[in-house]
């Protein structure tokens, strides 16, 4: 059985499809005899060996507002391949699902121990967590570089 993929088909009306397929290409065929008016082209596949349902499922939610009806979406492609490669990171523990839109990293970075101790410090008189002072540095750093 081959793996599984995520896809993008985008319609010449302004809609994006995305779903999850063994074979886009065919799925891409069948909804074009489905819907012969429409000029449709596949436009985005990612592979997911064993994670696509999951992908899928995220990728939809996070374009839930554009959601026009089941699988189809008023968005660019652009912005559905980004909403696939996001749900990607998602699944595969590198960015955790979008919280009133922010989107939390999970990055691996070496702190040196004296640092550690005088974050763990911190954090603790401020009653936050490590990651959300390290978050909040970031931001002000970005922040201040992009001025």
């Amino acid at each position: 059985m081959n793996a599984q993929k995520v896809y993008a088909i985008a319609s010449d009306r302004g809609f994006v499809k995305i779903g999850r397929s063994n074979d886009p290409d065919g799925r891409c065929a069948a909804l074009r005899n489905q819907n012969p008016s429409d000029n449709l082209r596949l436009a985005h596949v990612a592979e997911c060996p064993s994670f696509a349902p999951n992908v899928e499922k995220i990728a939809h939610q996070l374009l839930d507002a554009v959601r026009v009806k089941g699988e189809w979406f008023s968005a660019t492609i652009n912005e559905a391949i980004e909403a696939i490669q996001m749900a990607i990171e998602i699944v595969e523990g590198d960015a955790t699902v979008p919280h009133e839109g922010r989107v939390s990293w999970t990055a691996r970075i070496s702190v040196p121990p004296p640092i550690q101790k005088a974050l763990r410090k911190i954090a603790e008189e401020e009653r936050v967590s490590v990651a959300y002072l390290i978050g909040n540095a970031l931001t002000e750093f970005v922040t201040a570089r992009s001025s």
